[in-house]
């Protein structure tokens, strides 16, 4: 859980259910599975560095079914 029991998530639309940006989506589900950048870069295929960047917004990698 992101926030403290008792309160709700910021009230802001961009930082809400489907108005949440993809970057903080994946960061949020990152959390709650509580998957370190590593490991989830790990698990994608993709370096760290790739991760840390998605999740700051500086890259928006194309979405695409990897198999």
């Amino acid at each position: 859980m992101l926030w403290s029991e008792g309160t709700s998530a910021p009230s802001h639309p961009m930082v809400r259910g489907d108005n949440m940006p993809k970057n903080l989506k994946l960061k949020a589900a990152r959390a709650e599975k509580d998957l370190t950048q590593s490991a989830l870069a790990e698990a994608a295929g993709v370096s760290g560095q790739t991760i840390n960047a998605i999740e700051k917004g500086e890259y928006n990698p194309p979405i695409t079914a990897r198999r």
